[in-house]
């Protein structure tokens, strides 16, 4: 009983601190929008019951997983429903998945370390995690990620609370993660490896990874299905890969982006891929570009992930000075 109350005590102070913070960035001027400018037309076009396939040529919009289009789709129709503006309801379920998914940090933490006090501290990092601010501005896919992938994370370190049908929710949810970031893909590895390496019978470890394998890929095959039966091509996931890793390398070569001061070996690195970026169309050419960079500005590939890591952690982005300003400040 004493724990339940720490943790409605802790929902109820995150949250009440979270609807502060953002009203104390919306009165600094910062603008809040219901869409980020990834989803805008595909979420327009849900609206208008075309669902996701393009009205004009008939293909389906794929350059991003379903889930969440559809997912901010539903808060718009909430919106309508509710009569009002669609930015407080996408604002404030960003918001409660910010704190729910600082929740099951909290979780997470208390059952790896089992001390409330560390458990505490961790989810008051996450809920001042600087990016997540940004989410907040402008809804993105990976707030309601990161709520699926820690939930999923604090179920499998509870699994013998449940019995084996435990392996069908985590396959259901690696499922869920796929139609939401195709970069969940990289978590079936992870699964067979953490499950290789449990104290469990051989009988049993390959049954718990036939089943979230199986799950996984059963609840991603619609979409590939839907995609195929309209456009007669095969999508894994999504069209959007290498056209956003290509983007990735590009800090101030393109004319949408505010000019950011660069350390001398990350322009040198960000300057040559400009200058091949037209050629580059391929994971593997993407691939091929580092490893000859490495060989001559190996300091220079390492100093770009870094940055883009710190970046990345702040929540910054060249293409909105107002929010890189407002996520330095917290």
């Amino acid at each position: 009983m004493k724990r339940r109350t720490i943790e409605m005590k802790l929902l109820g102070i995150g949250l009440i601190s979270l609807l502060v913070a953002n009203m104390a960035l919306y009165l600094l001027g910062i603008h809040y929008s219901p869409l980020s400018g990834d989803y805008d037309y595909l979420v327009y076009n849900i609206l208008q019951h075309n669902g996701l396939v393009n009205p004009v040529d008939g293909i389906v919009y794929c350059k991003y997983p379903p889930l969440y289009p559809l997912f901010l789709s539903l808060q718009f129709i909430v919106a309508g429903f509710l009569h009002i503006n669609a930015t407080l309801v996408t604002t404030f379920t960003s918001i409660l998945v910010q704190l729910f998914t600082a929740y099951f940090i909290y979780k997470i933490s208390l059952k790896v370390f089992g001390i409330p006090n560390l458990a505490i501290l961790a989810f008051i990092i996450y809920l001042a995690f600087p990016q997540l601010f940004y989410f907040n501005f402008a809804p993105r896919s990976e707030s309601i990620f990161n709520l699926v992938f820690y939930f999923t994370m604090y179920l499998y370190l509870t699994r013998d609370t449940y019995k084996e049908k435990i392996y069908l929710v985590f396959g259901f949810l690696l499922g869920i993660m796929m139609l939401l970031r195709p970069i969940a893909v990289v978590f079936v590895p992870v699964f067979i490896m953490v499950i290789l390496f449990d104290r469990i019978s051989l009988l049993a470890k390959i049954r718990h990874m036939s089943v979230i394998i199986f799950l996984a890929f059963l609840v991603i095959l619609p979409w590939n299905l839907y995609i195929y039966q309209n456009w007669h091509r095969f999508v894994f996931l999504s069209t959007d890969g290498v056209p956003t890793m290509r983007d990735g390398f590009s800090f101030n070569s393109k004319s949408y982006r505010h000019q950011i001061h660069l350390d001398k070996n990350i322009k040198q690195l960000s300057d040559s891929f400009a200058s091949q970026n037209n050629n580059i169309h391929t994971y593997g050419e993407i691939f091929n570009f580092l490893i000859k960079e490495s060989k001559i500005n190996s300091i220079g590939v390492i100093k770009f992930y870094l940055f883009k890591a710190g970046r990345s952690f702040y929540g910054l982005d060249s293409q909105d000075p107002k929010g890189e300003l407002a996520n330095m400040l917290v």
